[in-house]
């Protein structure tokens, strides 16, 4: 692509402006008329910088051919720098000294290349041509940076969103997984407290049928002799417990049937109290205590069954 570039420049040179910079008129002139017969147009001929500032101004140059050394306060360097700053304008330095300090000054312009006077037709093209593809390499490269750099500021801004995003949908997230823990917390204090207010509301109707409900049933069970009313007391005794069957887990719900010493005696057997201490605190025989147990065996529907009645009366609920 570059070898088709040079070619069309040099068949149809007319197209490249070239900016010419030489206080020397005759060597001036006779660079302009090379440049000429080599199809190139001169936008300019002039012999200081300021002047040369000025012609970039009003007719701005594809190329200036610059002699370092040339009239007024700023020399060929100086104005290279210019023209660069200002125009974007590349330069190639013509130049009769190879003073090493010269041309060091002249390597910070980054000029496309130097040529040494007096020079000759096919020296120009040649410089002419290869600083033009120069040129316009470094100008793709300097729009490929340019197309990169946005690229890169567009993919790190969408980056910087996306990241910005996540942190807000993290952000949600973690509002709503607060939320979710106190309602959790709510919820399982409500499941608490209705746990407690049922267990409550079972003991409460417990006490009330062994209170209310029992006594009289077994009252009535011992006054009478007729067959009817003995069944229909033991239905509705059965009745009764069946329907304080779904509390009987729990310890109370055991202790229902026992007499008052009878609980007592079930509390220090269920604290591992011996048949003799529990004697001793109760003030009661050895084998009243032994009565006493095989009594709650028996309510307990336990008795003969080897099991032990301690840990029978801790596996309840209280």
């Amino acid at each position: 692509m570059d070898k088709i570039a040079i070619n069309s420049h040099t068949k149809h040179g007319e197209h490249i402006k070239i900016l010419l910079v030489e206080d020397e008129r005759v060597v001036a002139l006779s660079i302009e008329e090379s440049l000429i017969s080599l199809g190139y147009t001169i936008s300019g001929n002039v012999d200081s910088g300021n002047a040369a500032i000025e012609s970039a101004a009003s007719n701005l140059p594809d190329l200036a051919l610059m002699d370092i050394r040339i009239k007024g306060d700023m020399d060929g360097i100086d104005t290279a720098m210019e023209l660069k700053r200002v125009f974007d304008v590349p330069v190639v330095f013509l130049t009769a000294y190879s003073d090493q300090d010269v041309l060091d000054r002249a390597k910070l312009v980054k000029p496309l290349g130097y040529l040494m006077k007096p020079c000759k037709s096919t020296d120009l093209k040649a410089v002419v041509e290869i600083s033009m593809c120069k040129a316009r390499m470094d100008k793709e490269v300097a729009q490929l940076n340019r197309d990169l750099e946005k690229k890169v500021r567009e993919r790190t801004q969408a980056l910087m969103d996306e990241i910005e995003s996540r942190k807000g949908a993290e952000r949600k997230l973690l509002e709503q997984a607060s939320v979710l823990t106190e309602s959790n917390k709510m919820l399982t204090t409500l499941l608490e407290n209705r746990k407690t207010e049922k267990k409550a509301i079972e003991e409460e109707c417990l006490q009330n049928i062994r209170k209310y409900a029992l006594p009289y049933i077994d009252i009535m069970t011992q006054q009478q002799d007729h067959d009817d009313i003995m069944t229909t007391l033991g239905m509705l005794r059965r009745t009764l417990l069946e329907l304080i069957s779904p509390a009987s887990s729990s310890l109370s719900a055991k202790y229902m049937f026992l007499t008052p010493r009878e609980i007592r005696v079930a509390e220090f057997i269920r604290h591992g109290k011996t048949t003799k201490e529990i004697s001793d605190l109760l003030n009661l025989s050895p084998a009243s205590i032994a009565t006493y147990r095989n009594h709650i065996r028996k309510k307990m529907n336990i008795l003969n069954t080897g099991i032990n009645l301690e840990i029978y009366l801790n596996s309840f609920d209280r």
